[in-house]
């Protein structure tokens, strides 16, 4: 797995989670990576809310990889996975394109 590290700081403790469920997807093969506001605030040098993640991975396999899951308001492309003391949502991007965009 290659990982991109695009910021001049280490991560907050509270991204953690987030890491981790980036890294458990790459590990089965998917893509994955995070997204939102949360890389805004990092590159802002701001402490995020939340953290999304952005995979090739569809609900219902994100769902099969992490026990604890629960489908969002919108099932067809977010799963949320639980891990405290942040609740990372896990959104599958859209299948028109071929992996994240540049």
């Amino acid at each position: 797995m290659n990982e991109v590290f695009p910021f001049d700081k280490s991560l907050p403790d509270e991204a953690g989670g987030a890491v981790a469920i980036v890294r458990t997807l790459a590990e089965a093969g998917h893509q994955a990576l995070l997204a939102g506001g949360c890389v805004r605030d990092l590159l802002l040098g701001l402490v995020p809310q939340d953290y999304d993640v952005a995979t090739d991975a569809p609900p219902d396999r994100v769902s099969a990889i992490f026990r604890a899951t629960r489908r969002c308001s919108a099932p067809a492309t977010c799963a949320r996975a639980i891990c405290a003391p942040i609740r990372p949502r896990t959104a599958t991007w859209p299948a028109r394109t071929a992996g994240p965009p540049n």
